[in-house]
This record gives structure tokens, C-alpha cells and sequence, in this order.
């Protein structure tokens, strides 16, 4: 029998989705109040992956593990409220790059100070060993992920 309260969950599935929830939902709080409240879940993975040079729309899927039209269908939604705009590759005439726009990289800075407090908060809860410990083995565990096509 598994117990619905967070810390008696038996599995690692479990331990990783509860935290994930609450970085997703704190951004999306953080950027609601900063009047940025027509970013919806989805559209994370845009603003997670665009290089700041621009990224093709082929390899935000991939890094995204979504579809190309899935993708193309969170840029178009992003582009038509003003976050992203398509420009030429300059390495391919053929191909565009999708890049954040001032409004886009003023999303991505509210954001990151929203994951800076939860962090300073987590690490308040955890202790600033445990806390940097986390993050290493974490940081050990995407690298080898990595290995096996996990990005």
C-alpha cells in the first residue's frame, strides 16, 4: 500500500516528479504575477532549449523529445504572443532559426529568478551540504543519461 503523503512514496519516479511539479508551477506563478500569464507548461521547453543565437525548430523537438510539428506548434503560439520570431540561417538559406525576442529573454530573466529563490529555499529546507550534494549527484546522474540519448 503506498501512502499519499510525499515523503513515504516508493519509488524514484515519484521523488523526481513531486520537485518538478513544484519548479514548474512556481515558474509559471512567478511569471503570471510578472505579467507574463499567457505562458502555459508546454511552452517551458521553448524557452529551455533556444540558443541564444537562434535554434532550428528540428533540434528544439529533439531536445524537447517532442515532435517537429509539436514544436512548431508551441514556436507559432510563442511567435503570435511576441516571444520568438524566425529569422534565416545564415549557415543555410533554407532553413530558419527561431530566436527569443527582448520580450522572450525578459521571460527567460524572470524565470531564472524564480528558480534562483526556490533554490535558496531548498536549500534552507535541505541544508547547503545536502543541498550541493543533491545537486552534484543530479548533475552526475543527466551526464550519464546523456550517454544512453537522454538530454
Amino acid at each position: 500500500m503506498v501512502s499519499s503523503r510525499p515523503h513515504d512514496v516508493l519509488h524514484v519516479g515519484h521523488l523526481f516528479r513531486i520537485p518538478f511539479q513544484s519548479v514548474s508551477g512556481e515558474i509559471l506563478a512567478g511569471l503570471a504575477a510578472a505579467g507574463f500569464g499567457d505562458v502555459r507548461p508546454a511552452h517551458l521547453v521553448v524557452f529551455q532549449h533556444v540558443r541564444r543565437e537562434g535554434s532550428r525548430l528540428v533540434e528544439l523537438a529533439r531536445l524537447a523529445q517532442i515532435t517537429p510539428q509539436a514544436m512548431g506548434y508551441l514556436v507559432d503560439q510563442l511567435a503570435e504572443r511576441g516571444y520568438v520570431e524566425r529569422i534565416p540561417d545564415p549557415d543555410d538559406r533554407r532553413a530558419v532559426l527561431v530566436r527569443l525576442t527582448g520580450r522572450g529573454w525578459d521571460e527567460v530573466a524572470c524565470a531564472l529568478a524564480t528558480i534562483a529563490d526556490l533554490e535558496r529555499e531548498w536549500e534552507e529546507v535541505l541544508g547547503a551540504a545536502a543541498y550541493a550534494q543533491l545537486k552534484d549527484s543530479l548533475g552526475a546522474l543527466c551526464a550519464h543519461l546523456a550517454t544512453r540519448g537522454y538530454v
